[in-house]
């Protein structure tokens, strides 16, 4: 674990706080704090995940934590969890702040280990799959993309061959940055990728995808082009196909769902 003089007044408060508390295997609470705290790879999040569980599970408040790291307060804040928010809810919300991602995926891969129990259990499985499902969303990449069309047909673009799926088909999009709108994201991408302007109308579909090297949950929106020419920017190449021709290109696995549901629509 990384001492500071931060971390170390962050320990002896969770120390103090969750005295006497235990684990569902009935181990003094504090070592799963520990365990938390020391994946950590800085002071931020070691403090942070050292408090981790203070709010929720002590007396102890936010206003009491305001001699730390604001940006350690903040994710722990993040990380309480109002029981009024459906808890999928709650952690999707986690993505936009990569310190708060980093102490949950370790909360939640130390609570997913059965092998602390002294018994496992219908209710015990139920919690790691939970777990489980909760790692999965804080692991998925937000990505947005535009369905752009043109005379009966819409945009495409194959991927440079040196990047991850190589001269595949996508349509044009990418990944939402932490404080975007995904709506902002595609503008942003759209600019970026082929030098337009683009106007976002409301989502078309979307898909979750698992990929070898990452998970990611793909928006399809209808847009515009209201100023500019696509140009080829970052892309090999690109076309503007009709939905009967998508079989004589291979587009990239998450597409391929949101394909048949253009073709069904667009028949």
């Amino acid at each position: 674990m990384i001492y500071t003089p931060h971390t170390k007044r962050a320990l002896k408060l969770a120390y103090a706080a969750h005295h006497g508390q235990t684990d569902k295997s009935g181990l003094p609470y504090i070592h799963h704090v520990l365990h938390v705290a020391e994946q950590m790879p800085d002071e931020i999040t070691t403090v942070a995940a050292l408090l981790h569980d203070i709010i929720e599970d002590t007396d102890v408040t936010l206003e009491q934590l305001r001699d730390f790291p604001p940006e350690s307060v903040e994710i722990v804040r993040r990380l309480t969890h109002d029981p009024s928010v459906p808890y999928p809810d709650y952690v999707r919300a986690l993505r936009d702040n990569r310190g708060a991602v980093a102490v949950k995926l370790a909360d939640l891969a130390h609570n997913s280990d059965l092998s602390r129990l002294d018994q496992v259990d219908a209710a015990a499985r139920a919690r790691a799959e939970k777990y489980q499902r909760a790692i999965r969303i804080l692991r998925t990449t937000e990505v947005v993309a535009a369905l752009i069309w043109q005379d009966n047909r819409f945009l495409i673009c194959q991927r440079p061959a040196d990047k991850a799926r190589g001269l595949l088909w996508e349509f044009v999009g990418g990944k939402v940055e932490p404080g975007e709108t995904m709506q902002q994201a595609l503008v942003r991408e759209c600019q970026e990728e082929l030098g337009i302007t683009i106007s976002v109308g409301s989502p078309f579909t979307e898909v979750t995808h698992l990929y070898p090297d990452l998970t990611v949950h793909l928006t399809l929106f209808h847009a515009k082009i209201s100023e500019g020419t696509p140009q080829l920017l970052e892309h090999h190449a690109m076309r503007w196909i009709s939905p009967e021709e998508t079989d004589s290109y291979e587009f990239c696995p998450a597409d391929v769902e949101i394909l048949a549901r253009i073709r069904q629509q667009y028949r």
